[in-house]
């Protein structure tokens, strides 16, 4: 019989004590730099026959989601400096605490497989790796597996790279991806041939949201957003042709409404989703086969309880 002692809890205490001090203790700063300030503007904004006062909506630039108010920029620069002079002290625990977070994270696993009529995808997880592979079986999972994307290729060295929808075609010979590559999310969605391993890349750039394929197999529907980053419009865009060919299927009109497009399990038909906090339509148009183009209102807009 193997007799183990245990250590005392004082023990316990100052171990952990010790640990936190090496952790967490505190180096020297590049310098010392007093936090910036923003200035204080008054602008007042009245909701609801109230008035509401913010001092600090110049921070806001009117040409926004882009911003080209140097003295905007300039204030950020300033705090972004701040910022990397208050932590560098902790520079050196950064690998100990990425490290410490990896070691609970199961690098080495599998989504549960999607049957999407006679295969099986799913997606792969490698240790060391930043991103996964998307993998598919064909009629049992105990097939062969086959790698039809690999996200860290596609990926290299970018920072802020990210994969969006994962589509494959009906006939399961294409597969349609969106991709942001800087982490802006401005999405582009590109078409891989999983017969030649032929990939046309950016057939569609600033897109948002989901992928829908045509019964066809020779396009795919998705949505676009406005300057507002508004999910506004549906479009179709047939293989081979520019984006600028595209067809418009629908607009919203309603600023307050957003867009999203889903399939019907049966795979007949695309649903067209405008939609707020409080209403909602639906419209539907048949892809099963013929190439058509006119919606059918199946649920008109009314406002909830």
């Amino acid at each position: 019989m193997t007799v183990v002692k245990k250590k005392s809890k004082v023990a316990y205490i100052f171990l952990a004590l010790v640990l936190s001090m090496t952790l967490f203790s505190k180096g020297e700063a590049k310098e010392s730099i007093e936090p910036p300030k923003a200035k204080k503007e008054r602008y007042e904004k009245i909701i609801h026959g109230d008035i509401t006062v913010d001092y600090y909506h110049w921070l806001k630039d009117k040409s926004w989601p882009k911003v080209d108010n140097e003295e905007i920029t300039n204030y950020l620069k300033e705090e972004n400096k701040y910022t990397e002079n208050y932590f560098t002290p902790y520079k050196r625990q950064e690998k100990d605490l990425i490290k410490e977070i990896k070691n609970k994270v199961v690098e080495d696993d599998d989504t549960y497989p999607k049957k999407f009529k006679n295969y099986y995808y799913y997606r792969k997880f490698i240790k060391n790796s930043n991103h996964f592979l998307v993998c598919r079986k064909k009629n049992s999972l105990k097939a062969k597996e086959e790698i039809v994307l690999d996200i860290n290729k596609l990926a290299g060295d970018s920072v802020g790279y990210s994969i969006g929808v994962i589509a494959p075609s009906p006939n399961h010979n294409l597969l349609a991806y969106s991709t942001d590559i800087k982490g802006e999310e401005k999405y582009s969605i590109s078409v891989k041939n999983l017969k030649t391993g032929e990939i046309d890349s950016n057939v569609v750039n600033d897109m948002w949201g989901n992928i829908i394929w045509h019964g066809s197999n020779k396009g795919f529907f998705y949505t676009k957003r406005d300057n507002e980053l508004r999910a506004t419009e549906v479009y179709y865009h047939e293989l081979s042709r520019k984006q600028t060919e595209d067809i418009l299927i629908y607009k919203e009109s309603d600023d307050s409404f957003l867009i999203e497009i889903e399939q019907t399990s049966d795979e007949k038909y695309l649903i067209i989703n405008p939609s707020n906090n409080i209403e909602n339509e639906i419209r539907i148009l048949d892809i099963e086969k013929k190439v058509i183009f006119n919606t059918r209102l199946l649920l008109s807009r009314k406002q909830g309880p």
